[in-house]
Parts: C-alpha cells; sequence; structure tokens
C-alpha cells in the first residue's frame, strides 16, 4: 500500500475501520512475525474513506464485510492473530476484511482477496445482497497450509457447496496447488487458476 501511494497521488483507499490493528502470524510474544499494515501509511490518512460494514461507491460498485463464519472456515486460518487495544491477542477475526461486488446489466462480480472467512461465507452475503448466485468470483480460498490427504473432507465440502452455483471461479496463489488440483476434478470447467498479469478475454456481447 505504500508504495501504491507513493506512486498514485490522487486515488482514495478505502479501509475498514478495524484496518491497522496490529496483526501477526503467530503469538507476537512468542516471535510471531508482524503482518499488518505499516502505520507510517497512516501519514495519508487524508485519501483514506473509512468504512464500516456496506458503502455502495456508485456505478455498480458495492463494498462490504461483516462476513459470518458459518462454515468454520477460520480453522484453516488459526495461526493468524490479532492485537487488541488492551496488549492481549485474539484469533484474528478479519474485521478488516472486505469484498467488492460489481454490478453491471445482469452480470455481477465478487472479489474478494484471500477470503480468510471462507469463501462459501462471503459467497453467501453476497448471494443474499443481489438475491441469487453472482456469475464470476475472483479471489484466493485460503487453503495453502492443506497440503495433504488428511485436508481431503474439508476441500471436497467446499467442492460441493461450489458445485451447487452456475458461478465461475478465477483462483489464485493462496488457494494452494493440493487444493486447487483436488477442487479441479470436482468443479472442472468452473475452476481457473490466475497468475500475476493474467488477462481474460471475453468475447463482445452483440
Amino acid at each position: 500500500m505504500g508504495g501504491f501511494l507513493s506512486c498514485n497521488d490522487h486515488a482514495k483507499v478505502y479501509l475498514r475501520d478495524n484496518a491497522f490493528a496490529p496483526r501477526f502470524h503467530g503469538e507476537p510474544d512468542q516471535g510471531g512475525r508482524y503482518i499488518g499494515i505499516d502505520p507510517a501509511v497512516q501519514n495519508h490518512h487524508q485519501r483514506f474513506v473509512m468504512v464500516d460494514g456496506t458503502l455502495s461507491m456508485g456505478d455498480g460498485l458495492t463494498l462490504f464485510g461483516d462476513v459470518e463464519d458459518l462454515t468454520g472456515a477460520t480453522v484453516a486460518s488459526a495461526s493468524l492473530k490479532e492485537q487488541l487495544p488492551d496488549g492481549s491477542t485474539c484469533a484474528d477475526r478479519f474485521t478488516h476484511e472486505h469484498n467488492l461486488l460489481i454490478q453491471e446489466g445482469e452480470k455481477t462480480i465478487l472479489i474478494a482477496g484471500c477470503a480468510h472467512c471462507g469463501i462459501v461465507n462471503i459467497l453467501n452475503k453476497a448471494e443474499a445482497m443481489v438475491g441469487r448466485p453472482v456469475d464470476v468470483m475472483v479471489g484466493g480460498f485460503h487453503l495453502f497450509q492443506l497440503t495433504d490427504s488428511s485436508a481431503d473432507a474439508i476441500i471436497d465440502d467446499l467442492g460441493k457447496d461450489l458445485k451447487a452455483r452456475p458461478t465461475q471461479y478465477y483462483t489464485g496463489h493462496c488457494t494452494g496447488d493440493y487444493a486447487y488440483e483436488r477442487l479441479a476434478e470436482q468443479l472442472g470447467s468452473q475452476l481457473h487458476r490466475i497468475r500475476g498479469g493474467f488477462r481474460q478475454h471475453c468475447k463482445t456481447p452483440q
């Protein structure tokens, strides 16, 4: 974010209210690594739009957060910690994350980041907002720590939930190779791998 703000001197940056809470990979008093936003970024505070809940930005763009974890998906992120104002830590609640709905005509795209709250939970909320399944979802599934057959049941259950929708899924690095390949067996042409520089060429409607 610091690099972007240095290169671009005018774009607004939309952040959840809890974005600057200290976050760690592991317990901070046991050598946990700081993974939160660089505090120096707050020097650009005049560029920030702080978001609490859902925000309609016009032109078919809607930011939303406050996704309830009904599927137990945050178990896959147990190593991620959030430091509270009193200095104690808890499992990251991911209250700093939000998702973007893009609606144009009859098409809806969901951009979901790493989906730490669980992609099914996020899809459920997006579908409740628009009244139907989204057409395209772009984001990670945060399953990269699941690397062998002991996780097959978790991955297969996710695959069933995703397969039940008509959505096309474009997912990146944090899904992990093992989970991606197993999901691909279920989802077939619904699942696509994305990397830096990826382009999707779509036919122009006639």
